[in-house]
């Protein structure tokens, strides 16, 4: 069931610009050492519960998109704002009209997307 979930999330690491801050990415905060066996679930749910509240009702969590994908990993890819070319994996479309018809401090999809409880635009 989550297979192709969890594919998708694989190959969106591996795709050029998703493994690297980019342009955009916010590098002020920096995230502190933590043993590498515990899950962003597990910490967060005790540090920040009111993220994972919201992270597991949007289409994110409750896809199993893993932290990773969008945030790097731990070390030199993490980034506490993503920006946009790290959801370019899955949302190619998305960003590239983003990119070609917003101005450029609007381009982050956090720009209209809370980051934690994403939802899909209403028509």
């Amino acid at each position: 069931m989550y297979a192709p979930t969890i594919m998708l999330a694989a190959v969106a690491l591996l795709l050029p610009g998703s493994a690297t801050p980019g342009p955009g990415a916010s590098r002020t905060a920096e995230h502190p050492e933590v043993d590498s066996l515990i899950s962003c679930i597990d910490c967060h749910s005790e540090a920040t519960p009111e993220m994972i509240t919201e992270y597991t009702g949007s289409l994110h969590g409750m896809n199993t998109v893993p932290c990773v994908v969008c945030h790097g990993a731990l070390g030199s890819t993490f980034v506490s704002s993503p920006p946009a070319e790290r959801c370019r994996g899955c949302h190619a479309e998305q960003v590239d009209t983003a990119q070609r018809t917003l101005p450029a401090d609007r381009q982050a999809c956090s720009s209209c997307h809370p980051m934690h409880s994403l939802t899909p635009h209403r028509m």
